[in-house]
């Protein structure tokens, strides 16, 4: 299983790491039943994590596009 950690203080990149980490576990064939419902609830929490870190970078890159191709009159 994934380190105690909050999944929400993870960055985008340990979200896909902690990830990796519960797919290969499963994959392996020697967890527990338990503990694979364990991990399948961590990774839905871990996926939610990154869809949220994603949107955000997606709507930051928008608005840079934005203010890029939309200068004020200050700008100019």
């Amino acid at each position: 299983m994934v380190n105690d950690q909050k999944t929400e203080e993870f960055d985008f990149e340990q979200s896909l790491r902690a990830l990796e980490t519960l797919v290969s576990e499963s994959e392996n064939g020697n967890v527990r039943l338990e503990d694979m419902v364990k991990n399948y609830e961590q990774g839905i929490k871990i996926v939610a994590n990154c869809r949220k870190k994603l949107e955000l970078a997606e709507l930051q890159i928008q608005e840079a596009s934005n203010s890029k191709s939309n200068p004020t009159k200050q700008d100019a």
